[in-house]
């Protein structure tokens, strides 16, 4: 069980991205490489088909993972503030 939100380890699937977000985003294989992670957990049974996507600021209090970031993964399926 991993550490990155408190309160949501238990039932939630974590990962980041190395670097600092706020005015630039991921290049397109690190975004690519997250959405690829969803969707073999999904299809491997370990996050539910029904799953919400949100970002790190949605469950803690900070600005991770930054707002540019932030505005690529909001237009992703799935995700809900």
């Amino acid at each position: 069980m991993g550490a990155h939100a408190k309160g949501w380890n238990h039932k939630s699937l974590g990962f980041s991205f190395l670097g600092s977000f706020s005015r630039r985003v991921p290049n397109a294989a690190a975004l690519n490489a997250a959405r690829r992670l969803i969707q073999c957990a999904v299809s491997r049974g370990f996050l539910s088909r029904s799953y919400t996507l949100k970002g790190h600021r949605n469950v803690n209090p900070t600005s991770c993972p930054g707002d540019a970031l932030y505005r690529v993964i909001r237009g992703w399926p799935r995700f809900k503030a």
